[in-house]
């Protein structure tokens, strides 16, 4: 699946005429993203307003071409002057990625929040391993920022059973404005003081 947050950051609404992606040979396409109606409410963008889009992608046995280039996105819209505007994005490609020890995927976060307004990110920490680790979140300021957060630097989460499954929610605030991506976040296993890096965890509109 792909996931995609597009915001209007211009000064004035836009209707929306379309959202699609365009797959490579290799992927059969489902589009489960909201139908956009031609000149009706549910098209029009208002100022720093932020829709998700879902597509589904599905490998074609046998097909040719690489999976890891998805398809390219393309954008069309109108201003309230009748301007007509047009992005195709360069194609998009998702890097596959091995399973390390320990994993930190999101369960919960707004695709949209306003400027220094708090804001919750529900986290989950898988434990790959076949042995039990003592887990510890550690947040790092200057990685987080622009983005902040509200208590420890350092959060124990406790004995984690092999395969077993940890969960933390985590209170942040932003200092500026546009995306933002959630990085600066490590894991710590206690009893080994071995450190699992954790990057770009998902992406955050800030509104101002």
């Amino acid at each position: 699946y792909q996931r995609r947050v597009h915001g209007n950051l211009m000064p004035v609404p836009l209707c929306l005429e379309s959202v699609s992606l365009e797959p490579t040979q290799a992927f059969r396409l489902t589009d489960h993203s909201p139908v956009l109606e031609d000149a009706g409410v549910e098209s029009l963008m208002q100022v720093q307003e932020v829709r998700r889009f879902l597509f589904e992608l599905v490998p074609q046995p046998g097909a040719p071409g690489s999976r890891s280039q998805l398809g390219k996105i393309e954008i069309r819209w109108k201003t309230a002057l009748g301007e007509a505007g047009h992005l195709i994005t360069n194609t998009i490609e998702h890097r596959m990625t091995e399973k390390g020890e320990v994993e930190v995927v999101v369960e919960g976060a707004p695709a949209a929040v306003a400027l220094s307004e708090p804001v919750a990110v529900a986290l989950r920490v898988v434990n790959h391993t076949d042995r039990e680790l003592d887990l510890a979140l550690m947040l790092s300021p200057e990685r987080l920022h622009p983005l902040a957060f509200v208590g420890p630097a350092l959060r124990r989460l406790g004995l984690c059973a092999p395969r077993g499954v940890a969960t933390v929610t985590l209170d942040l605030f932003a200092l500026a404005p546009g995306l933002l991506t959630l990085t600066g976040i490590d894991v710590r296993d206690v009893r080994t003081d071995k450190t699992y890096p954790v990057t770009n965890l998902c992406t955050l509109f800030v509104k101002q």
